[in-house]
């Protein structure tokens, strides 16, 4: 009721204004619209402006409404779409997590439906491929999404994996090499200077390994590398201009005085030197591979090569040497050597001895009782009873290696070993086996 006579007294008010404009301004006017005039009131006049104006204004706050509706609406349309988009992105990651790879795969691309040129979707959805096992597939979609976004680094990155996953290294080396051309880093500069050595693209390789270290890079591997770029580019040209033995060597030794560590070109230049005669020149090579490489085989082969030119005393003395410089697991390795070499050579008591220190040494510096030297270890006594004629100590040592038990003897054992024979060895004698 109240509400009512509100808006009754609102309308008696707007009417009586509406008559005291008309009535206060009666006096006669012409509007001119266009070619016709009309006259009229003055206070008429102005009362139908007001009312125009007000109709107009209605108009426009109606149009801005509904524009706004409509903005409004679409905001919400699209932050539904990029909800979906997000949830549909979590759910192919979910299964790409769990190794579900046709639903990661499905998943992406309903995910590339709803959004085309996202990049990211293409990426994923190649590794969804390549999860499955078909590369080539995975590759295909990663070309697409270059032809997309030809600069994007991930995109790039990816197809150089995919490449070497493929075997297609100049592919994959073309990829890196864009990838320094639009966003240069240390990681992009170690990739293509890897592949370029694979590739044996030795000038390009040193042009990487430049830029890398430009960038700041600083690796393990870079002098290593810079070796091998060397040493295979020396290797290259001897195959092609078959250059003499001696100018062979010259380029050897200054290879390895500039790059003392890598063992590929010490042990070339150490065959040379024995091809040509220079045995002496070559043992030092050899110790040097032998203690970068910690390797028994390496040991073995510079005692071999003197004894290979019928001098025990020297391949005795040389493995000796390389106990005596030796440390750590090298220094086991070159104890069993000497052990091999005394029992080679017919020294069965210094041998006995040798193999008490190899013991104490595996010992002291390998806490675990089953390992590799362990297993040497009893392979070694059970050759020096074997020299001995002690077939029963032999047999009892040979059925520990059968049944996969490698502990090492205790030191009371191996003296019962070495001692238990009553015949007397034969003597010692510095002869080849």
């Amino acid at each position: 009721m109240v509400y009512s006579i509100r808006q009754l007294l609102v309308a008696l008010i707007v009417v009586a204004v509406a008559v005291y404009v008309v009535v206060s301004n009666s006096n006669p006017v012409s509007v001119v619209l266009g070619n016709s005039t009309m006259q009229g009131s003055l206070g008429v006049v102005l009362l139908i402006a007001f009312v125009a104006g007000i109709i107009s204004t209605s108009l426009f706050a109606i149009l801005y409404a509904v524009r706004g509706y409509l903005r409004e609406r679409a905001l919400k349309i699209k932050e539904r779409d990029r909800v979906s988009f997000y949830d549909g992105v979590i759910r192919a990651r979910n299964f790409f997590a769990s190794g579900e790879w046709e639903l990661s795969r499905a998943q992406w691309e309903r995910v590339m439906r709803k959004d085309p040129t996202n990049v990211i979707a293409r990426i994923e959805l190649s590794r969804s491929y390549e999860g499955a096992g078909d590369l080539q597939e995975a590759l295909r979609v990663l070309d697409e999404a270059r032809s997309a976004s030809p600069e994007n680094v991930e995109v790039l990155y990816r197809a150089a994996e995919l490449n070497m996953s493929l075997g297609n290294k100049t592919a994959a080396l073309d990829n890196i090499a864009l990838i320094l051309q639009h966003q240069p880093s240390k990681r992009s500069a170690q990739i293509a200077r890897n592949l370029a050595v694979e590739l044996e693209k030795f000038d390009d390789a040193l042009l990487y390994q430049k830029t890398f270290e430009e960038l700041g890079g600083q690796d393990i591997d870079s002098q290593e590398v810079l070796g091998a770029v060397a040493f295979k580019k020396i290797v290259k040209e001897n195959r092609s201009s078959e250059q003499s033995g001696p100018a062979l060597r010259d380029q050897l030794k200054e290879l390895v005085r500039k790059y003392p560590d890598y063992t590929p070109a010490l042990k070339r230049l150490a065959e040379l030197e024995v091809s040509l005669g220079n045995v002496e020149g070559a043992v030092p090579l050899l110790v040097r591979v032998a203690k970068k490489k910690s390797s028994a085989a390496a040991w073995h082969e510079v005692s071999s090569l003197w004894l290979a030119q019928k001098n025990p005393e020297r391949a005795l003395s040389a493995t000796k040497a390389a106990v005596k410089d030796a440390e750590g697991e090298t220094k086991i390795l070159a104890q069993a050597e000497l052990v091999w070499m005394q029992i080679a050579l017919n020294m069965l008591d210094e041998a006995s001895s040798a193999a008490d220190v190899l013991d104490t040494l595996i010992r002291e510096t390998i806490k675990t009782k089953d390992n590799e030297y362990s297993f040497r270890q009893l392979l070694l006594r059970a050759l020096l009873q074997a020299k001995r004629n002690n077939i029963q100590d032999t047999q009892k040592i040979l059925e520990q290696l059968c049944e996969g038990k490698f502990v090492l003897a205790s030191r009371e054992e191996a003296k019962s070993l070495r001692h238990n024979d009553t015949r007397s060895a034969p003597s010692p004698a510095l002869s080849t086996p």
